[in-house]
């Protein structure tokens, strides 16, 4: 029998499909089909390297449909949450279909890593191969892109454990460039556990010192060099309770038990890449709740930019007539591929910009994207303009006020604005973040451009959530 309006849950779903009951399967679908659809543009993205047509989308979607017409599978499911297991078996029906129709592309999903390698891994490698299984995970989660509170559920360990861990490995790996002045700082940074003062200081030494400019030129080289190495072949399945897309989900999800599977997982480099992948994809599916007002395509196209996928955001945002949302959305798309990358360069001009074609005063609704590319431009003046007091007053206007001023010819001012948030915390931990980084700076120092860029990219989803209530 169907269950009634607000008691069809997740164990009342699950518990149908195990019967075979047909109201099941399409309260299933109807659920969670924009988790399957963003779980293949996903995995589309990855593997294609670039755009992808709709229509392989809508190929993908209609196998992991039908994969989960298998009544057995909810019949074995113990799990909290049905939504990990939709996901895990939707990437393994897309990575199946897109596997079997190109090439899998050797670069990481996570983050770009250069098709030609200058910088050989080979002393990094080992280093990491002779880490303890627990400091290896971590380093290989760091790879794919989990930010520390995720590599932490994972490794079954608390966030400044995790934080300990890695900054001895910075230490370690320091090591093997004994004469580079400040390789511990460029690992720390590297591997996520420098503080925001500390990325300051690091990014103003890489302008102002050459010698050290160049050592982390290399450095950085040898990170990619690795991730390239370690993430650019598809390893074999360690036998365990990680083997399959079932047992994946149900450490993901906690189910009871999951933590008995992180040993498994430190010695089993496959399952830490498929759990990565999973961890990120349940990231991705908890911002499509702001969006299930939207169209499919523009709400998948809203989360990938969100999410640090705008390439599949260009495929999915489809109307892009001027003033939509999907305009929007596709601007977006554009200031995030800019700023992609684990340490993207300086914001340069781009052929399109919304500089060069927007209004001289942009109305409140589109102030912060406009901003956001003149910023991303390298013009901070007409990004200080276009975010005036009313602009200024919800917390992305006033993030990129901070970041304008901060990354032009008004860093007095920057300097006031940002002892001003610090002395009345804002619930968003961004607008903080983006204020410690101001008073990292010596006095008159303006924002180094690898740091405007961190930043631009952390205030990226509140841009989107932005735009979105404003559509």
């Amino acid at each position: 029998m169907e269950p009634t309006a607000g008691v069809g849950e997740d164990e009342a779903l699950r518990a149908g499909c195990a019967a075979g009951e047909t109201w099941a399967f399409d309260a299933l679908a109807t659920r969670y089909g924009r988790l399957l659809s963003l779980v293949g543009a996903r995995v589309l993205d990855e593997i294609r390297g670039g755009p992808f047509d709709l229509r392989e989308l809508a190929s993908v979607r209609a196998r992991a449909e039908r994969r989960l017409e298998d009544r057995e599978i909810y019949a074995r499911w113990r799990g909290r949450s049905l939504a990990p297991l939709v996901a895990a078996l939707a990437r393994q029906e897309a990575e199946s279909y897109a596997a079997n129709e190109t090439p899998i592309a050797a670069a990481p999903p996570f983050f770009p890593v250069p098709t030609v390698v200058s910088e050989d891994p080979g002393a990094l490698r080992q280093s990491l191969a002779r880490l303890e299984p627990i400091g290896a995970l971590l380093v290989r989660l760091r790879l794919r892109g989990l930010d520390l509170a995720a590599v932490a559920r994972p490794a079954a360990r608390p966030a400044d454990a995790v934080v300990a861990d890695l900054r001895r490995i910075a230490e370690r790996f320091a090591a093997l460039d004994v004469p580079v002045a400040g390789a511990e700082a460029i690992w720390r940074v590297l591997l996520s556990v420098a503080s925001i003062e500390e990325r300051v200081a690091v990014a103003l030494r890489t302008v102002g010192d050459a010698t050290f400019r160049e050592d982390r030129r290399r450095l950085r080289g040898r990170w990619r060099a690795l991730a390239s190495a370690e993430l650019g072949q598809r390893r074999p399945v360690t036998p365990g309770p990680l083997a399959t897309a079932e047992g994946v989900a149900t450490f993901v999800d906690g189910a009871p038990g999951a933590s008995r599977t992180s040993g498994h997982l430190a010695t089993c480099v496959r399952c830490a890449d498929d759990v990565a992948r999973l961890v990120l994809d349940m990231r991705a599916a908890e911002a499509l709740g702001a969006t299930r007002e939207l169209p499919e395509p523009l709400a998948l196209a809203a989360v990938s930019v969100a999410t640090g996928r705008p390439r599949a955001a260009m495929a999915l945002a489809t109307d892009s007539e001027p003033g939509s949302l999907g305009e929007a959305l596709l601007r977006l798309a554009m200031v995030g591929e800019a700023l992609t990358g684990p340490e993207a360069p300086a914001p340069t001009a781009r052929e399109r910009s919304g500089v060069l074609e927007a209004p001289p005063i942009p109305s409140d609704e589109e102030a912060p994207l406009y901003a956001l590319e003149a910023l991303v431009a390298g013009d901070a003046r007409t990004a200080a303009r276009a975010i005036d007091d009313h602009a200024a007053k919800g917390t992305v206007g006033r993030r990129l006020r901070l970041l304008a001023a901060a990354s032009g010819d008004d860093v007095a001012l920057a300097q006031r604005l940002a002892t001003e948030i610090l002395a009345a915390p804002s619930p968003d931990p961004g607008l903080a973040l983006d204020a410690r980084a101001v008073k990292a700076l010596p006095p008159d120092e303006a924002l180094p451009p690898e740091m405007l860029a961190v930043r631009l990219r952390h205030a990226l989803p509140d841009a989107v959530r932005f735009t979105i209530a404003r559509s």
